[in-house]
């Protein structure tokens, strides 16, 4: 993160326009994925407010390694005599320090982002340009094509940050 430009900005001159960047070091398992994750989401933070990530992806072979390293806490409730046992909670997130932690499949093997959206914006170059609606010879609806020009950008680097070679 120390090379580039970005909004007129270089990241040479100027530290505070880069985004954080750490690679977790390890012998295998993911043995220090949970103090680099810690590193990272300090760096990212500004300590004490509402300056913190607020989600976290990966790939699912790194978020299945992070559930494997924490703490198997079950709760088996019954509250009346219909209710059959219920094992864990519902719901498929997980949390890192009440940032939700959650996987795709289109993530680059290997890596953890940590994301702020009070800090990611899609500003619109051109909202939903459409052409007219036409209906295909072999179908009973109407195709309309549309087209949006835009890009993600960010107003603060600083609160964003990617764990990079987690194996």
């Amino acid at each position: 993160p120390t090379t580039g430009t970005v909004g007129a900005i270089s990241r040479v001159t100027f530290p505070f326009w880069r985004n954080q960047q750490a690679s977790v070091t390890s012998a295998g398992s993911f043995a220090n994925l949970l103090s680099t994750m810690e590193t990272m989401y300090n760096s990212c933070s500004n300590g004490i407010g509402e300056q913190n990530p607020t989600f976290i992806v990966t790939t699912q072979t790194v978020f299945e390694g992070y559930y494997s390293l924490t703490p198997a806490i079950e709760r088996l409730v019954r509250d009346s005599e219909g209710n059959k046992l219920i094992r864990s909670f519902k719901g498929q997130n997980t949390a890192f320090k009440d940032c939700p932690i959650g996987y795709d499949p289109t993530c680059l093997a290997g890596v953890m982002y940590f994301l702020n959206n009070r800090n990611l914006f899609f500003i619109y170059m051109q909202m939903m340009k459409t052409e007219d609606a036409v209906r295909p010879a072999d179908a009973f609806y109407d195709v309309i094509k549309s087209l949006t020009i835009g890009n993600m950008t960010t107003d603060n680097p600083r609160r964003l940050g990617v764990l990079t070679s987690i194996v």
